[in-house]
């Protein structure tokens, strides 16, 4: 063999060893990143509507922890409530091999092609908060905003009875804009419990925007023109903070338990409605158990994952939460689901399951787990693992 092939034989031998090299390194990487990913645990990716207000900062803080308690960890996005970034988001998210997605979609219509997409390719979607026009989502988890209304009235006129005063008088019922779903959802949940009442004179005003400073101006004005009114139902936080302020205008804001208190019920319980408990001037307050929507998203996700299908509540039951019973169907046609975790910088929202009990029904085409509202009142405020109350240990 001449010196020049020689030298072509050793050169090929040493590309060969090379490409063995590459090769057997890759497998090892791989073998490696796959070992890191099952002690890793599960990866989901989470798609809230946003990530700038605190009420969506500590639903995300609590989605981290509920997946850190089980050696699972989460991507968060922030679309910012923009659909076409949200759909870019969640295709990320898939490039980064998530087992399963929870998200708030931005738009019932604009998400349920691209969910659809994700559904198709393996991998669960669960919603809350809002919802999807598709029968592909695994499960959607978020109140009734037509319940939240109706619980606002129920609690206000519990308050009036168990003073032993009269139902009898005006009550304000103040909502949002016209446009607005949830404004007119609460409103007609309110007013179809007034109006069970044949003494009650509901009085409906629409604020556009939720404003503050509206709705102050509206229940002077209506103080003015017809007196002190026995109540008002807010249905969002912004116009019931407003309502007080206008009572407290008006000279009519009375503490509870005086001649003249007028009973306040409300939507939201943002730190200064706490502050009026405190004060007398607000009854009960209603607020969404939206730390429980993504950890119960992600129970769902993992169940469905390992158990499939069967582990999830069927439309028509009633998910009930109760720590001394096993997850799963009951013997009395319920489902029981009982979330555990750790305390986390002095917060355990496990202690107080509010979401339950909450009905199965079926909605575009798939399960809504309609949990329950959660009722705020002057003496457990403070207490309540409610999202203002979490904020001061979370993000502040």
């Amino acid at each position: 063999m001449s010196e020049r092939r020689k030298k072509r034989s050793f050169k090929l031998i040493c590309y060969a060893l090379s490409a063995i090299l590459v090769i057997g390194f890759a497998f090892v990487n791989l073998a490696f990143a796959e070992q890191e990913r099952v002690e890793a645990g599960y990866i989901w990716g989470n798609s809230p509507y946003e990530q700038v207000s605190d009420w969506y900062r500590v639903l995300v803080k609590a989605s981290d922890y509920y997946a850190l308690d089980r050696g699972n960890k989460v991507i968060n996005l922030n679309p910012n409530m923009i659909v076409d970034a949200q759909i870019r988001d969640l295709n990320y998210m898939l490039s980064q091999q998530v087992d399963g997605i929870l998200m708030a979609p931005t738009s019932a219509s604009g998400l349920a092609a691209t969910i659809n997409e994700i559904v198709a390719r393996g991998i669960p979607v669960a919603t809350y908060d809002a919802d999807a026009d598709t029968p592909k989502v695994l499960v959607n988890i978020r109140v009734s905003n037509t319940k939240i209304g109706e619980l606002a009235a129920e609690e206000m006129i519990k308050a009036i009875k168990d003073d032993g005063t009269r139902l009898q008088g005006k009550v304000l019922l103040i909502s949002g804009s016209t446009t607005n779903i949830a404004a007119i959802e609460r409103r007609d949940g309110a007013l179809s419990i007034l109006k069970k009442y044949p003494g009650i004179e509901p009085v409906v005003y629409m604020i556009e925007g939720w404003s503050q400073a509206d709705s102050k101006k509206t229940v002077v004005n209506a103080v003015s023109a017809w007196g002190t009114p026995l109540g008002m139902v807010a249905c969002n936080s912004y116009v019931g903070i407003g309502a007080i302020e206008g009572l407290k205008s008006a000279n009519a804001a009375v503490p509870r338990g005086q001649k003249g208190h007028v009973y306040v019920g409300v939507v939201d319980v943002e730190k200064p409605m706490k502050e009026f408990m405190h004060q007398g001037l607000c009854d009960v307050g209603i607020d969404q158990p939206q730390l429980f929507y993504p950890t119960l998203a992600q129970y769902f996700l993992q169940e469905f994952i390992e158990k499939g299908d069967e582990a999830i509540p069927p439309v028509g039951v009633t998910v009930t939460s109760d720590p001394d019973k096993p997850d799963g169907p009951q013997s009395d046609g319920t489902w029981n689901i009982y979330l555990r975790g750790n305390e986390h910088e002095g917060v355990n929202i496990y202690q107080y399951p509010t979401w339950a009990p909450a009905p199965v029904i079926e909605n575009m085409g798939h399960r809504w787990l309609q949990v329950r509202p959660t009722a705020v009142l002057p003496e457990n405020c403070e207490d309540l693992p409610i999202w203002s109350n979490v904020v001061e240990k979370w993000l502040r």
